[in-house]
């Protein structure tokens, strides 16, 4: 009887587990917290979108502002992510190194759909020009013609400082229907 008890228990535990993120309306739950609202960006045809990348410098990871990026519908845009650059602080300074596979990817490569193209680092956002090894900006293109309504769970791999230990963020796309 425990044994079956214990299934129920674990089997709930689960089910709520997978509630706790409401996919597409931008909300975010954690166990015990209340629901938060992502921030967001909309990107609206002909313009260049910004995401600021804020890394944790202790524990190799950090956050992007805005935390969901949505592409509106039938409206090509660029999205740039960014790394701080601290000039009087190198260990704060951080980049994409190609050498080491950093860059803004898929998590999952079957997401690859062709939402986007010309993605890759960037010496500037300004002239898009690319970036041979080394730079704090990464550029996706989005022709956003595809998969309406979609999200794009994506991840930000990136280096700061003298360390080889490599950064990475998770953040999240939407494609708009609107």
């Amino acid at each position: 009887m425990k044994t079956m008890r214990l299934f129920w228990v674990l089997l709930a535990g689960i089910a709520v587990a997978g509630c706790a993120t409401d996919r597409g309306s931008g909300h975010l739950q954690t166990w015990g917290s209340p629901i938060r609202t992502l921030s967001n960006l909309d990107c609206t045809g002909a313009n260049e979108c910004y995401v600021t990348v804020k890394p944790d410098f202790g524990n190799h990871t950090g956050t992007v502002d805005p935390e969901k990026v949505t592409v509106k519908r039938h409206k090509e845009a660029k999205i740039f992510w960014k790394l701080p650059n601290d000039q009087a602080n190198a260990d704060k300074s951080c980049y994409f190194y190609s050498h080491s596979g950093d860059g803004v990817f898929f998590k999952n490569f079957a997401d690859d759909d062709g939402q986007f193209k010309d993605q890759g680092p960037v010496e500037d956002p300004q002239t898009s020009k690319p970036a041979p090894t080394i730079a704090q900006w990464y550029l996706w293109y989005s022709k956003n013609k595809n998969q309406i309504g979609r999200e794009y769970w994506y991840k930000v791999v990136f280096h700061c400082g003298t360390d080889n230990t490599p950064y990475q963020i998770d953040p999240v796309i939407f494609n708009d229907g609107d």
